[in-house]
């Protein structure tokens, strides 16, 4: 049997991308309104102030605990940005970060809620250095090479393999890995495939604001149309396979390429996943009044839909049970972090579903194509002869929230989304027999 689906263009829930507001990591109590707000990510700022010279504190680790543990409870992921600053504009040089030593120990301190938390942290901008953590205007010499390689190694090392470190300038992950990322390497877990890009000033001016410049160890920005090109050309080389976000900003408005045409075009081509909803607020504004601001919504990360699905009508006890579809992503990327996919068979009388794991990788849905995913299995002499309802499950793989529906991916089609179960129905059943 052929099924073919309805495309939706409703604005979709779904997890680990879209526009982002900002929390407070351990001041904001109660975050179950950010998902009522039509939002599932956040950004923090954790400030490291008090321990520039020192360990820090357990009472701190321990509001960091719970704070992540609150994060999970809302049904929403959180983006923490750790610095040890946060100056107003002009006082870069004045507010200090921390020597590369205790840098270093708070990354170790941190590891083990890194790791006890991975479910809920969808990404780690890499902070730390210089000021707001963005590698630049560093107090302690941290902006020569040595020091940020040594950052970087130590940030991947306290993170799961599964978990993605961005850093600000394509520059420095230039710097790091001269040849860029392969289709080949990519999601293999490698420090090389765990390394994105947040870019805080999108669409600034002709180089964001020194995001497409290369940097001395003074964090003088040096810029030229052919440097800006190299480092466009190996972002777009990448961009596909990591995490790429961030926010627009205010340091240059007359000569921001915020319109329409340049947004749409900058977003799909470097594959963004998420922005910020607040900042540049002057910015956010003008993509409401350009009528931008719904369509990047619902495009920003992967917006995947059912075009078609070859089901059997009938399967026998015992015997193969094979299945195709086809899905299309028409989002600017793919997801980033690890998937699973499921078909599931839910007895229609009883209820009971019976699991069917898919070897397929969502990371690899890529932005405007489309997919064929192929799967056979066997169905149990055991499993009770009836009618099955046929779903196809995506949920997050991570123990913490594999059965939480708000987790799970809801495709965009017409009538097939369950908010109960986080399933997607095929919208047909088949007969075990």
């Amino acid at each position: 049997m052929i099924v073919d689906y309805q495309m939706s263009d409703e604005y979709i829930l779904n997890p680990e991308r879209g526009f982002y507001t900002s929390i407070e990591i351990g001041k904001d109590k109660d975050l179950s309104k950010i998902r009522e707000q039509g939002f599932t990510l956040a950004r923090s700022n954790v400030h490291l102030d008090q321990f520039r010279d020192k360990n820090i504190s357990e009472e701190f680790l321990q509001e960091f605990r719970d704070a992540l543990t609150e994060v999970r409870r809302a049904g929403i992921k959180v983006i923490p940005r750790i610095s040890y600053n946060f100056p107003m504009p002009g006082e870069t040089e004045k507010q200090p970060d921390a020597p590369l030593p205790i840098v270093l120990n708070h990354i170790e301190q941190l590891k083990p809620i890194f790791q006890e938390y991975q479910d809920v942290i969808a990404a780690l901008p890499a902070g730390f250095i210089g000021a707001w953590g963005e590698w630049h205007s560093s107090t302690n010499g941290l902006h020569n090479f040595e020091s940020k390689q040594q950052v970087l190694t130590a940030l991947l090392d306290a993170l799961p393999s599964t978990r993605m470190v961005q850093l600000r300038y394509p520059s420095d992950i230039k710097s790091a890995y001269p040849n860029p990322l392969n289709d080949a390497e990519a999601f293999t877990g490698i420090h090389q495939a765990r390394i994105g890009h947040e870019n805080l000033c999108f669409l600034a001016n002709a180089d964001d604001a020194g995001t497409y410049s290369i940097h001395d160890n003074d964090s003088n920005n040096i810029y030229s149309p052919d440097i800006k090109k190299d480092l466009q050309s190996y972002l777009k080389a990448i961009s596909p396979y990591v995490i790429v976000g961030g926010e627009t900003c205010q340091v240059t408005p007359e000569s921001a390429r915020t319109d329409s045409e340049t947004t749409l075009a900058e977003m799909q081509h470097f594959n963004w996943s998420y922005i910020n909803v607040s900042f540049y607020a002057p910015t956010i504004d003008r993509w409401k009044k350009e009528g931008i601001y719904n369509t990047i919504a619902n495009k920003l990360g992967y917006r995947f839909r059912l075009v078609e699905a070859q089901i059997p009508e009938i399967v026998n006890s015992g015997g193969e049970f094979k299945m195709s579809f086809t899905i299309a992503n028409d989002g600017f990327a793919s997801p980033y972090n690890p998937r699973s996919t499921e078909i599931i068979l839910r007895n229609q009388e009883n209820k009971q579903v019976y699991r069917f794991p898919v070897y397929t990788d969502a990371r690899r849905w890529f932005s405007q194509q489309q997919h064929q995913v192929n799967f056979s299995g066997s169905i149990s002499v055991d499993m009770p002869k009836g009618t099955y309802e046929v779903l196809l499950n995506l949920p997050d793989p991570t123990p913490q929230l594999y059965e939480r529906p708000e987790y799970s991916i809801r495709l965009a089609n017409q009538d097939v989304w369950e908010p109960s179960t986080g399933y997607n129905s095929f919208l047909t059943n088949l007969s075990v027999n």
